[in-house]
């Protein structure tokens, strides 16, 4: 409210200021000048200022302008009348006409804001995630569930590329569609519901479902999408289908049942045990599987069902389809319905006919997980969790430990894992698990042998053990101290190859130098310092690279600085008539393709302002910033000398300097805003393009 009060009272001053000169103008041309002619053009500006800002009630100002011109008219003596109403009557038709298109405006602007109220109110209290981007991917909205959803903040999200919020493998994909949409139509995301994988702030995945819609305004192409955190349904359906794999690929029969006895379902593990299937049996009453001996027993079991009872290994007979009798272990729970009523019993139910024969499997299957033991190529070390001690390890293990088997075993683990710690193993804490942690294994030699180890707790005949594995990764660490000095002479190769580029582009410069001492015509010669400067410029970034060991970053500050004394230097005749301002922001890193666009823009900008804005030795002052702001960056040339023609435009220039300023800008996609009225000024505004 405050501030609105300040720029209204802005808005009356800056009329009464006007309104002050226009009625100046009028005395000074009629009473002083005794002219009948006044510069009324000025006029217009309080007329079209106050009516574009209080529409019907600016009105008054060209009323007003209208009666004093025609009563100066009338009191001067001044022969104008006729003129002057047809001025006064001009006055107030450019004053209603701006009225008119201000208050369509007004009204344009109300109801889009009113729109937009809508659609924020909507937005922010929907349920699942809305997010809308250009056709360029940059977000442009994004409601508070999807701010939630991905873990950020209110605004992190605005002007960020919509593929931050999805799997690697996703990204490509989707800036190719975004990218040939608006040319080919291409709407495989479009209006329908697809899943992927989010990523939220902190790297986490988590799955996603969302649909994707395209609109246009003004021209331009954008994409909303709503997005919806499935984590959850995700988790239903997984154990959902768990337990339905579960049922289905079990050996043991699993049998449901109403309590009077009734089948109701039968998976495969009940066909394999009692043979018959599913459609033989459903519907079937359950004493058609118990011999009459237990048939008593059958109501006993549902009497503890029917209340609330579960029923655990309970061991009995059943009849096979064949007429076998087989030994089961029974396991009943009860099943409820909808309102938590007992409406029957799911039975879980094991063959144990052949105790012997699950005996011998139980040891082959022990002598097999013995065998995979010994065979892998990985160690492994089993450890008693409470005395830390070695109570098994395999070949591998030993072999790398120097020593047999029988000479690691009831040794204390540390002396092989963790020498320096004597009465401590810290990687044997059960309150955690190791997962690909790097140790030194010391050999029965004394050898170092550094390795990836895994601990995780096992349980081994009712007691907690640790099972510590690890992988010898001496190679590895050969290889990686390969990859770390190929990098290192791959850095040293790009900074020679930047000094050789500096050396060659100053040899340039020395034979354009040379060549320009053979010419006479002063406009070629100037061609020629100007074509040295050019290779200059960008013979100093190449020297700024290498002597910095960077390949590809430039501390842009102590570049320009550097090139812009260099060019002050050559160009300004008397320092004393033209000074020189560099405000620029220390610490500003630009990459190697976007700083020799901008050195060589740089360089035209400033030149031109040293060999022209100060004529006849004209005094001035020429001041370079470069700053950032956000994620724009900003170079500023301007200078308070003679200025540009009124209908300078750089794009139709005939010089060639500036014509090289703009193909350059396009070339790293830069805004150029020039000023030419008092003085000059050039601000060259853009963004780092992503590596």
């Amino acid at each position: 409210m405050e501030l609105s009060l300040k720029s209204e009272k802005l808005k009356i001053l800056t009329l009464i200021l006007l309104l002050a000169v226009a009625v100046f103008l009028t005395y000074y041309f009629h009473f002083i000048l005794k002219e009948a002619i006044v510069f009324t053009h000025f006029f217009y500006i309080p007329i079209i200022l106050a009516t574009l800002w209080w529409q019907r009630k600016g009105m008054i100002i060209p009323i007003l302008l209208s009666i004093i011109l025609i009563g100066s008219d009338l009191v001067s003596g001044v022969n104008s009348l006729t003129s002057d109403l047809f001025r006064s009557m001009m006055f107030i038709f450019i004053g209603a006409v701006v009225t008119i298109l201000s208050e369509i405006i007004t009204a344009d602007e109300r109801k889009i804001r009113e729109s937009e109220g809508k659609f924020k109110s909507v937005a922010q209290s929907a349920a699942d995630g809305i997010l809308t981007s250009d056709d360029q991917g940059k977000i442009i909205y994004a409601n508070e569930c999807i701010l939630e959803i991905f873990k950020y903040q209110p605004g992190e999200l605005i002007g960020k590329e919509v593929t931050i919020l999805l799997k690697e493998e996703d990204k490509e994909n989707i800036r190719d569609i975004l990218k040939n949409y608006p040319r080919n139509g291409d709407h495989r995301l479009m209006n329908r519901t697809l899943e992927s994988t989010g990523i939220r702030k902190d790297g986490t995945e988590f799955p996603i479902e969302a649909s994707i819609s395209s609109w246009k305004s003004n021209d331009k192409t954008y994409f909303t999408g709503i997005v919806r955190d499935v984590t959850e349904r995700k988790m239903m359906e997984e154990k959902k289908n768990l337990l339905a794999a579960i049922v289905e690929s079990t050996d043991d029969a699993i049998i449901g049942k109403t309590l009077d006895g009734t089948i109701t379902s039968w998976n495969k593990g009940a066909e394999y045990i009692y043979g018959y299937k599913e459609e033989e049996i459903l519907g079937k009453s359950i004493y058609q599987l118990i011999p009459p001996q237990h048939r008593d027993d059958f109501p006993i079991l549902m009497g503890k069902i029917s209340k609330g009872k579960h029923v655990q290994h309970y061991e009995t007979e059943r009849i096979r389809k064949d007429g076998g009798i087989i030994d089961i272990s029974l396991t009943l729970s009860p099943t409820y319905n909808a309102d938590g009523e007992i409406i029957g019993a799911s039975s879980i139910a094991r063959d144990i006919t052949e105790k012997k024969r699950t005996e011998e499997a139980l040891k082959e299957k022990e002598n097999y997980e013995k065998t995979i033991f010994s065979a892998v190529q990985t160690g492994i070390i089993v450890v008693d969790a409470e005395t830390k001690t070695i109570v098994d390890v395999n070949d591998v293990a030993a072999k790398l430990i120097g020593t047999s088997k029988d000479q690691i075993i009831g040794k204390v683990c540390h002396k092989f894992m963790c020498p320096a710690e004597e009465d401590k193993c810290p990687i044997l804490d059960l309150n955690q698990e190791l997962d690909n942690s790097e140790r030194i294994l010391i050999n029965i030699d004394g050898e170092e042998i550094p390795i990836i180890k895994n601990v995780v707790k096992i349980t081994l005949n009712g007691k907690e053990h640790l099972l510590e594995s690890f992988v010898d990764i001496t190679d590895r660490k050969k290889a990686e101290e390969q990859i770390k000095q190929s990098l290192k002479d791959k850095d040293m190769l790009i900074g020679e190859i930047h000094h050789r580029v500096k050396n060659n582009l100053l040899i340039i410069t020395s034979l354009l130098s040379l060549q320009s001492s053979y010419v006479d015509d002063q406009k070629s010669i100037s061609l020629f310092e100007e074509s040295e400067n050019r290779t200059r410029s960008m013979a100093m970034i190449h020297e700024k690279l290498y002597q910095s060991g960077e390949a590809k970053r430039l501390d842009f500050e102590e570049y320009i600085q550097s090139l812009g004394h260099e060019l002050y230097n050559t160009y300004a005749l008397n320092s004393a008539l033209i000074r020189l301002d560099m405000d620029l922001e220390k610490n500003l890193i630009l990459d190697v393709d976007t700083a020799i666009p901008l050195g060589l823009i740089f360089n035209e900008l400033f030149t031109n302002s040293l060999k022209h804005a100060f004529p006849d030795d004209r005094e001035g002052t020429i001041k370079v910033s470069f700053h950032k702001e956000g994620e724009n960056y900003m170079l500023i040339v301007e200078d308070d000398g003679v200025g540009l023609p009124e209908d300078f435009n750089v794009e139709e220039s005939d010089s060639f300097g500036l014509r090289l300023v703009d193909a350059l800008t396009q070339q790293i996609d830069a805004q150029v805003d020039v000023d030419g009225h008092q003085g000059t000024s050039f601000t060259i505004t853009f963004q780092e393009k992503p590596v």
